[in-house]
């Protein structure tokens, strides 16, 4: 409340159309910011649909944005895989993690191995970094993409 309050003036002057990026951020703003339903846009997120160079904006050759940490709810990506696969470890499906550790994650780490010693079979692959042509390619193979956002 205090962010709305001190930026509520920039909220008041706004162009007559919004954009949200799901159904829910869109009855958020009609909550808080009493914005009408026929004035905001829904466009949902999606993947890549050309490869892009984002390395090369930053001219640094080797950059990773991806990473293994607590906010990006990879334990409850792993917890909800292993459900899955008690449900049918005969469809052969495969957890594909992607991104770097960039810190201990001690609860991830305990998680994925009781996990595995638990579920004999459970295919959970860790990708670590991967190009932009890589993750196309992942993309382009998955049948979910899953982003455990808590939000």
């Amino acid at each position: 409340m205090k962010l709305y309050n001190t930026f509520n003036k920039n909220f008041t002057e706004v162009p007559a159309r919004y954009v949200a990026i799901s159904e829910y951020t869109k009855r958020d703003a009609m909550r808080f910011w009493d914005v009408c339903a026929d004035k905001i846009t829904v466009i949902h997120l999606g993947s890549f649909v050309a490869l892009m160079a984002p390395h090369k904006l930053w001219k640094q050759e080797s950059v990773d944005y991806s990473d293994i940490a607590p906010r990006k709810n990879h334990v409850r990506s792993i917890k909800v895989f292993e459900l899955v696969h008690r449900e049918g470890p005969q469809c052969g499906a495969e957890l594909i993690i992607v991104g770097h550790m960039r810190k201990n994650v001690p609860e991830y780490e305990s998680t994925l191995q009781d996990m595995q010693e638990r579920n004999e079979g459970i295919k959970i692959t860790f990708a670590g970094y991967l190009t932009d042509s890589e993750i196309l390619a992942l993309y382009d193979q998955a049948d979910v993409f899953v982003y455990p956002s808590l939000y």
